[in-house]
């Protein structure tokens, strides 16, 4: 068991001493209390790209959330929340889905809106995929669609925030965006979005994989659909990333009926062609192997002619810093709403 070196001093560190423990060593990943929670995020980000094991992501994955809550009270998030303020509005409500609370953010621009919206649907699995106002506002994504006049919605997943419920990762939990719709349909607060046409949506990770399903069972809300990183051959994705399909066993059964629903390429060819769809992905993607978006690509190309790949040499799992990747399919979103 490798340990951490500095002095353990507090709940804190002792909480992340209990999660950082075996497998390898973490010398020097946590800096001194002195040196700061920014420090300490930046050498989480530059140990997170060496995890080959998605245990070991997880296990850092809750450190993070130790130091992030940390940070919910240094004063460049409270800068940052003000700073878009003066600029956008940022509404949180809930609705019902099935009897139960689904959490909602809804941030749009105060003046020169477009009157178009965008759904952000977040990655994550198993309950860890929580949106906050921070997080609506610092997403590079959603804070260049806010900065082009865009409003956006992203609905809290079952069992993140403070939505009820159990995450399903992508399955049952996919009818939530449908009700989304129904709940906001007759809310003055989105009447300047009727006239704008079928809103687009973007998917990261796990949220990309749930857009192919809104596509397919709910196509009539969706004018454009963005895919970043998303799964489409979740077997794929068991067979070759060390612990996710324990993960996933936490949030529904792998039978191959529920397997299949979450796997585009077994019937994506069904789904409505008349739905541009824009789908970004990096070949030097650890989480989900680029070999199961050449062969999506290669089956669906004749029946989605509208469907544009674009595949990255340079890219992970997401774009993280690389605004030119970013601006293509935001310039995308612009030529095609």
């Amino acid at each position: 068991m490798h340990k951490f070196e500095h002095n353990i001093e507090n709940e804190r560190d002792l909480e992340i001493e209990r999660i950082a423990c075996d497998d390898f060593s973490v010398d020097g990943f946590i800096a001194e209390q002195k040196e700061g929670v920014a420090r300490d995020l930046v050498r989480y980000e530059e140990y997170y790209k060496q995890f080959e094991s998605h245990e070991m992501r997880e296990r850092w994955s809750k450190v993070r959330r130790i130091l992030v809550g940390e940070k919910e009270n240094l004063p460049e998030k409270k800068e940052i929340i003000s700073r878009m303020g003066e600029s956008c509005y940022l509404d949180r409500f809930f609705y019902s889905h099935e009897g139960e609370k689904v959490e909602v953010f809804h941030a749009h621009p105060k003046k020169d809106s477009n009157n178009r919206l965008a759904v952000y649907l977040t990655g994550g699995a198993a309950g860890n995929c929580e949106m906050d106002d921070y997080n609506l506002f610092t997403h590079k994504t959603t804070r260049d669609l806010l900065e082009r006049g865009y409003g956006i919605i992203s609905p809290q997943y079952p069992g993140s925030g403070k939505s009820e419920g159990v995450d399903q990762t992508g399955g049952s939990d996919v009818a939530v965006i449908s009700t989304l719709f129904t709940a906001i349909k007759n809310d003055r607060s989105f009447q300047s979005y009727e006239n704008a046409g079928k809103p687009v949506f973007i998917g990261e990770s796990r949220g990309g994989m749930m857009l192919y399903q809104v596509m397919r069972d709910y196509p009539e809300v969706v004018g454009q659909g963005i895919v970043v990183g998303g799964p489409v051959d979740m077997r794929d994705v068991f067979d070759k990333r060390s612990g996710f399909r324990e993960t996933c066993e936490k949030s529904f059964a792998l039978t191959d009926e529920n397997i299949r629903r979450r796997s585009a390429n077994e019937w994506f060819e069904s789904v409505s062609r008349d739905i541009p769809l824009y789908v970004l992905h990096g070949e030097r993607d650890k989480n989900v192997p680029i070999q199961q978006l050449y062969k999506f690509k290669q089956k669906i190309s004749a029946t989605h002619p509208k469907a544009t790949f674009v595949f990255d040499g340079d890219m992970g799992h997401m774009p993280l810093d690389r605004d030119d990747l970013r601006d293509r399919y935001v310039d995308w979103i612009d030529r095609n709403y």
